[in-house]
């Protein structure tokens, strides 16, 4: 361990009310004898003064030099290894230089090592000092606690690290209890327990923690595993590994033993509100729907979903597919510098994942499981029936106001006014939504021999969905096995399997924009009025009256008629050999692939009216095949040069390739509906067929160089060249350096008598990234052959070649400049830790559309290199714990504010972005000045209260009447018109938050997580829809507080058929404060005692109950405010964010949890 000062760190902090525990002091404060002569002093004085020259850190057992003293002349031989060999041979005494470049001091091989006083009754524990001397503390605190038990058997053993290196200052403690101790300078301890029953619980910063029953074994060894998320160990980084405390990046470790704790479904939405600057939003809570992540904001109009690694392999996603419960690391890579070794993939930052291996030893098994039920709730009261039947009715008599103004008959009033407590009272939410189950089963088997791990893990998981015909299903399979060939030679694999279905539904927009019809949407806007099903138990669709009942879908019909299923089988994995060529220098290569394939497959089965979505009845069926392999090849160095150098290096090539296949055919009018009857060859009409392939490639050098001088000042520079194909010959490849550096103050002399200063660290660095992430063949001149011309017979087309894109050779990367300074705190044995981060992120030659003129024809608008963004921001962690006494307690807590700017779109045109038509302009509008994304809308300012007020203010329409909107005049040319709209709200919030609490006592654990954003805003497309009266549809019960004369209301307008004055344009009359606070998951569980496990041979047993989504704080009026791009948006990314079309809302979960281990 590199890091063994932070291992008696926290010896100090855990053990200060421990049962028992042994002395720990400074070598300053080590006790001495007399001198027999003055020239003499202790040893201890000379290794402090060793100690300060060389900035070393020495520990050592405080008996080894008690009473011992060197010449008080001696002095140092300008070389520390020499001078220590001077200093301690004529006392039997070596030192020994451990892997973390801190030294040992122990007895020579030749002397017989003072055996540990075993205990007798009566008396107490043996005690043993452990010494070290530390830049960081000097502490003289003495903790000397005793074991109050009775001896009966007494356990010996070794603790070592994977190298089979004995640690010091390992916990080994009786669990259930306070009593245990430590391990003493050669990882050795004894301890007393009371029976066969007793549990030992081995745990040491920087390794995993072990539980180990003691049965009838008095010699327990123990090979201790490092946990790469530990504080003062190592973190993932691209292609190795590097020392948290030396990271000069802004990296973010999230632990995953935490998150087991809690029944996530996936990976992604596992990391909300986990690390500052990465923003994790669960656009839907439809079973199976992507999550979208977005580290440090959205730096470019095309894609900003981050790189993801896993186990080496790199994807963009989907990462649903993946078992949550096989992770061992998470390390979020944020800037620059951190992530500029993946060149022109990590623009939007890169998501390290590297999966649980085996150990050696006996095999262990796990089982998690849990199952639970799910609802939806918070949803909006609509009208009921008479108050849909009274807003309709009042809606005709306004227009019918109108229509005699104009000399026009009245419209007819409903015939059921008075009498509609006789027409039906359908509450179309309540008869949508259901409660649905959800269960997952994970079972692992981890071991192996010396030379040979494995770890194997099986999971199911099932979520139905809280709208019938909707749900995620899931089974999953990996095989991670590691062997070593020789002491320089190892090899392994780490593969998945894994097979997947989801349900869908289309949960929001209209029509095909919401997956063959917005079902949540139709639930919103369908009359109460209309009955679930016929008299003959059909589902109905068309009221006899549309005029006055509308014409929107049966959504519970909608949903049970609609069979459309995605189906998914995946091969993700890698194979790896490592060579050690010389002693610290490494050969490593990977080959990955990542092979996806499936079908989409949809049945509209026929119902209802004619003409509608289902009938007649239609099958679509898409065959998908893509298949990423990657190469990758590194050489690895690293080594102590001197005393006070320690540098490492990798450089390496990796080739990436991949090939997509996608086949796509539709058939209508099926004879026979049955299930087995549902293929292409039954169809008999509207035949459609297409396939598409595509093909790209990436092949790179980098380098990566790390410096570290007296555990002080460090350096980390990193270079990568990439060659993509998807870019012309003038612009193929990139160039993507960084440079970090970093200063540990706390390791300087003038903090070393800070003894609560456990770390400080500042960071800065720059680098640069690209983003390749644009279509394929964009350097090449696109030819459609589907394209139909005349000539002469304009009846007749002529199917004919024409350019639909444009190719340009010289468009290039989008480049993202990062700079980052960083604080890095911990105090008080690293109980308190505190990260700040600021940055400023700046993207570069972003590629924008510029338009064509008509004369170019069908030709799409080509993407050039003209766009610059910014995103300026403050990130903030801060986390304390306590592990003292049988009450523990632990709480993290993250801040982010991000400032988004468009600097620069060239010479072209604002980016409209939403859907939009004729009589819709787009919701929002990208251009220099505002974020991206901005919402672009007239200023509704109040309600007309009577004509005099109209006549005063701008023309708006010539039927505005009192009741009706009044919007501003922002150019005061005395004209209601487009050019009135501005740039207001954005959908990207001030600042987000995450906040995780936890609490243990005595078997018992209680978590919370609190998730939140606030000062975004939302566009309640769905509320504008339902507010106009011009279409039958129902709307929120709010419209109820409508305006129906002066006074009577300043936000609400009247309600009419006719709306002349456009009351529903895209306004701020619909934009919310999409602010909230989401209590996101607390659980609380339980572990049984050791005793009660014995008979059933079981070395864990937890049990839990958990409630995801237990409430929101919002005053957003629509189910949810937590939504990033809808089904109709898609295609628009970050241009489209935040816009509500009726959105499947994420449901409140119970489960019932238990985790075995055995």
């Amino acid at each position: 361990m590199r890091s063994l000062f932070y291992v008696v760190g926290f010896l100090l902090s855990c053990l200060s009310s421990a049962g028992w525990a042994q002395p720990l002091a400074s070598s300053r404060q080590a006790p001495s004898a007399t001198p027999s002569q003055t020239s003499e002093r202790a040893l201890t004085a000379v290794l402090d003064e060793l100690k300060a020259r060389y900035q070393v850190r020495f520990i050592f057992e405080t008996r080894y030099l008690e009473g011992k003293f060197a010449d008080r002349e001696f002095s140092d031989q300008g070389n520390l290894e020499k001078s220590l060999k001077a200093l301690l041979k004529p006392h039997n005494l070596r030192h020994k230089r451990l892997r973390s470049g801190d030294y040992a001091i122990l007895p020579t091989r030749s002397r017989t090592v003072e055996p540990v006083p075993s205990r007798t009754a009566g008396m107490g524990p043996p005690t043993t000092q452990l010494t070290r001397a530390s830049p960081l503390t000097e502490s003289s605190r003495f903790a000397t606690l005793a074991l109050p038990l009775s001896v009966e058997i007494r356990v010996t053993g070794q603790v070592t690290d994977a190298q089979g290196q004995g640690i010091p200052g390992v916990n080994v403690l009786l669990k259930g209890t306070a009593s245990g101790t430590v391990t003493d300078v050669d990882g050795n301890y004894t301890l007393a327990v009371p029976d066969e029953s007793a549990v030992l619980v081995f745990s040491s910063i920087g390794y995993i923690t072990q539980e180990i029953l003691v049965g009838n074994q008095t010699t327990l060894n123990i090979q201790l595993a490092d946990n790469v998320q530990a504080l003062s160990e190592v973190v993932v980084v691209g292609y190795g590994t590097q020392e948290k405390q030396n990271v000069t990046g802004a990296v973010a470790s999230i632990d995953p033993q935490k998150l087991n704790q809690l029944p996530n479904i996936s990976i992604d939405q596992a990391l909300q509100g986990q690390a500052a600057g990465v923003q994790v939003t669960q656009g839907t809570g439809a079973p199976g729907d992507d999550i979208r992540v977005r580290i440090r904001g959205v730096g470019s109009i095309n894609d900003n979903s981050p790189l993801y690694i896993i186990d080496g392999v790199p994807t963009k996603g989907p990462i649903n597919t993946f078992n949550q419960r096989d992770i061992e690391s998470i390390s979020v890579l944020k800037d620059a510098a951190a992530a500029s070794i993946y060149g022109a993939r990590a623009a939007n930052g890169v998501v390290i994942i590297t999966t649980k291996s085996g150990k050696s030893g006996k095999t262990t098994f796990n089982l998690d499981s849990y199952y639970g039920w799910q609802e939806a709730y918070r949803l909006p009261k609509l009208l009921n029936t008479p108050q849909y039947v009274e807003i309709r009715n009042e809606a005709i008599a306004n227009t019918n106001a109108q229509r005699a103004a104009n000399g026009q008959g009245p419209l007819a009033i409903s015939p059921f006014t008075g009498n509609a407590d006789s027409l039906p009272n359908t509450d179309w939410l309540d008869a949508l939504f259901r409660v649905a189950p959800i269960q997952s089963y994970n079972l692992s088997a981890s071991g192996g021999s010396e030379r040979i791990r494995f770890y194997l893990a099986g999971n199911y998981f099932n979520q139905e969905g809280i709208i019938p015909n909707s749900g995620f299903e899931r089974y999953s399979f990996r095989s991670n096995v590691n062997a070593d060939l020789s002491k320089q030679v190892k090899v392994g694999t780490n593969l998945t399997l894994t097979y997947s279905k989801k349900d869908v539904v289309g949960s929001s927009g209209d029509g095909g924009g919401g997956n063959g019809g917005g079902i949540i949407r139709y639930a919103l806007l369908r009359a109460p009025a209309i009955p679930l099903r016929n008299a003959n138990g059909e589902y109905s669709d068309l009221p006899a009256d549309q005029s006055f009942f509308g014409d929107g879908y049966n959504p519970v019909g909608l949903s049970e008629k609609t069979d459309n299923k995605e189906r998914r089988y995946r091969l993700f994995g890698n194979l790896y050999a490592e060579w050690e060529i010389i002693k610290d220098l490494k050969f490593r290569s990977d080959g990955g692939i990542d092979f996806l394939t499936g079908e989409d497959k949809r049945f509209n089965e026929q119902w209802g009216n004619f003409g509608r979505i289902n009938n007649p009845n239609s099958l679509s069926l898409t065959d998908l095949r893509t298949a990423t392999m990657n190469w990758t090849n590194t050489l690895s160095y690293s080594r102590y040069f001197g005393e006070r150098h320690y540098a490492t290096a990798v450089i390496g090539t990796e080739a990436i390739q991949n090939q997509s296949h996608f086949t796509n055919a539709s058939r209508s009018n099926f004879p026979d509906q049955r299930p087995n009857f549902r293929y292409l060859s039954r169809g008999l009409s509207q035949i459609q067929n297409s396939e598409t392939a595509y093909d790209w490639a990436l092949f790179s050098l980098f380098a990566r160089a790390t410096y570290e001088y007296g555990n002080r000042y460090l350096l980390t520079a990193n270079l990568r060249r990439d060659g993509s194909s998807r870019f012309g010959r003038n612009q193929r490849y990139g160039i993507f350096p960084s440079v970090s550096v970093g200063w540990r103050l706390s390791n300087e002399a003038f903090l070393s008598d800070v003894a609560w200063l456990s770390n400080l660290k500042l960071r800065a660095g720059w680098g640069q990234l690209g983003n390749d992430q644009i279509p394929d063949y964009y350097p090449s001149s696109l030819v459609d052959e589907t394209v139909g011309y005349t000539f002469g017979n304009p009846q007749q087309a002529v199917r004919s070649y024409a350019v639909v894109a444009r190719g340009d050779a010289n468009r290039k990367w989008e480049t993202s400049a990062t700079t980052n300074v960083g604080l890095d705190v911990s105090l008080w044995k690293d109980r308190l830790s505190f990260t700040a981060d600021y940055f400023i992120r700046r993207t570069s030659d972003m590629l924008v559309p510029v338009p064509l003129p008509l004369a170019a024809g069908k030709a799409s608008a080509p993407y050039v290199n003209a766009g610059d963004v910014e995103n300026r921001g403050l990130e903030l962690s801060l986390g304390y714990q306590s592990n003292d006494g049988p009450f523990t307690w632990s709480v993290d807590a993250n801040f982010t504010t991000i400032h988004n700017e468009v600097l620069s779109l060239g010479s072209g045109e604002p980016i409209s972005g939403g859907l939009s038509n004729s009589q819709t302009p787009p919701l929002t509008r990208t251009e220099p000045g505002y974020p991206i994304g901005s919402f672009y809308l007239y200023v509704a300012d109040g309600l007309f209260q009577d004509q005099s007020e109209i006549d005063a203010h701008a023309f708006q329409a010539a039927g505005t009447a009192p009741g009706d909107i009044r919007f501003r005049d922002l150019n005061d040319d005395g004209v209601i018109d487009g050019a009135d709209r501005m740039h207001i709200g954005s959908p990207f919030p001030d600042f987000s938050y995450g906040l995780t609490a936890t609490a243990g006592f005595r078997g018992f654990d209680l978590r919370a997580f609190v998730q939140g954003v606030q000062g975004n805003d939302l566009y309640n497309y769905a509320g504008r829809i339902s507010e106009d009266a011009s279409r039958p549809f129902n709307s929120s019960a709010e419209i109820l507080e409508r305006w129906t004369g002066p006074g009577t209301s300043n936000s609400m307008p009247r309600v009419v058929l006719v709306d002349e004055n456009n009351n529903t344009r895209n306004s701020t009359r619909f934009l919310e404060d999409g602010s909230y606070l989401r209590l996101k998951n607390v659980t609380l569980g339980y572990t049984l005692p050791a005793s009660w496990l014995e008979a059933a041979h079981l070395s864990q047993t937890r049990v839990y109950f958990s409630v995801q989504n237990a409430f929101t704080l919002t005053n957003y009026p629509g189910l949810d405010p937590e939504m990033g791009t809808n089904d109709n948006d898609r295609g628009q990314n970050d241009l489209a964010v935040g816009i509500d079309w009726g959105t499947y809302p994420q449901p409140r979960i119970y489960t019932l949890g238990l985790n075995l281990s055995f």
